[in-house]
């Protein structure tokens, strides 16, 4: 295993506003620097929290291989270089991990030796479908069960991908494929607590994708389409236990994505745009806590993002940065049910995850 070498720990204060029963609130924030594992790698990221504040992720070194990692905060956890090229994808209360590389492994919990569970699935090479920085990932529910996207055919796993959702710990390991909306592809990404899974599916002739959130564990199975903010496509990210889903969609012209909320389960299907920050033009929503709040990224045409949280509008993190802090936030990833978030910012130029805390 590969030390992890901690950035120093540059707690800031920082006032956002979060809503909490419905309404804003100012509340005082620390930011952390989570490191990486060598401090000339170039990139590294948060990409899910739990409700103990751990976070999985990844983190490059000096000549760019990418590994899994779990930060605790009472210290970070070696890096699993053992497993290969990996990526730490999403995380449980359990400080189980999703992990991603060559094969798919579902880690043990806190207070446990690191055991890997060998999903059954091979080639799967990078975690991001479209590239490092990408947007979709994994995700783990408290049960264990793991949500992703394969081939399901005759072994080895063939065929187009479908989503899955895995069985649960105790369980022998098999996925159940979820199918799709009509077309022939589908990817699962975020998965909740009821077994509720959200991902993208492609409609009848495979020309689009719309988002989906499946039925839940004991339901019979099917996938309900999401729709759109009035364009061709969404993709659905993260999924609370209401079953509100967050992502991003194309509003009527096809050319602009907006972040989406999604209404909960048992409530007609609609979608909330939640915009975008002021004097940007794109925005997408990663994260979704109990509370309906939503973290993610706006982007402008020229390319510059900012991280967001989103309680009824939607606020820029780095506006409420001190100054001299040093940060620029670039994407949130997850939140949990306390409020903290993690995700990747700049510091000192190089991309690093963060956590904020109370």
């Amino acid at each position: 295993m590969c030390k992890f070498i901690p950035a120093p720990l540059l707690p800031a204060l920082l006032v956002l506003l979060i809503g909490t029963s419905g309404h804003a609130e100012k509340q005082a924030y620390e930011i952390t620097n989570l490191g990486a594992f060598t401090d000339d790698a170039l990139y590294s990221m948060g990409l899910s929290i739990n409700n103990a504040g751990q976070v999985s992720g990844f983190s490059g070194n000096g000549v760019g291989v990418y590994h899994a990692y779990r930060y605790d905060p009472h210290g970070h956890l070696p890096g699993l270089t053992d497993l290969g090229p990996s990526y730490g994808e999403g995380i449980n209360d359990l400080g189980q991990e999703v992990i991603t590389g060559d094969k798919v492994f579902r880690s043990s919990g806190n207070g446990e030796n690191f055991i890997f569970t060998d999903l059954g699935i091979s080639g799967i090479g990078s975690s991001f479908r479209d590239g490092i920085g990408g947007d979709g990932h994994w995700s783990i529910n408290n049960g264990g069960q793991v949500t992703g996207s394969t081939g399901f055919g005759p072994p080895p796993a063939s065929g187009p991908s479908h989503a899955f959702r895995s069985s649960r710990n105790g369980l022998p390991v098999f996925l159940t494929d979820l199918g799709t909306i009509g077309g022939s592809y589908s990817f699962g990404y975020g998965i909740n607590s009821l077994g509720q899974v959200t991902g993208s599916s492609t409609v009848s002739g495979d020309l689009v994708s719309h988002a989906f959130r499946s039925s839940a564990n004991g339901e019979p199975l099917g996938l309900t389409d999401l729709g759109t903010l009035g364009g061709d496509t969404s993709l659905g990210f993260a999924i609370n236990d209401r079953g509100q889903v967050t992502g991003r969609a194309n509003l009527p012209g096809g050319s602009i994505n907006h972040a989406f909320r999604s209404s909960a389960n048992g409530e007609k299907v609609f979608l909330e745009d939640l915009g975008t920050l002021q004097g940007y033009d794109l925005s997408t929503g990663f994260g979704i806590n109990n509370q309906g709040t939503v973290v993610g990224r706006s982007c402008a045409n020229n390319g510059v993002c900012h991280a967001f949280l989103y309680d009824g509008s939607m606020h820029d993190l780095n506006d409420f940065l001190p100054p001299g802090s040093g940060w620029e936030l670039i994407k949130a990833n997850g939140i949990n049910e306390s409020g903290q978030i993690t995700g990747m910012g700049i510091i000192r130029g190089v991309e690093r995850p963060f956590l904020l805390s109370h």
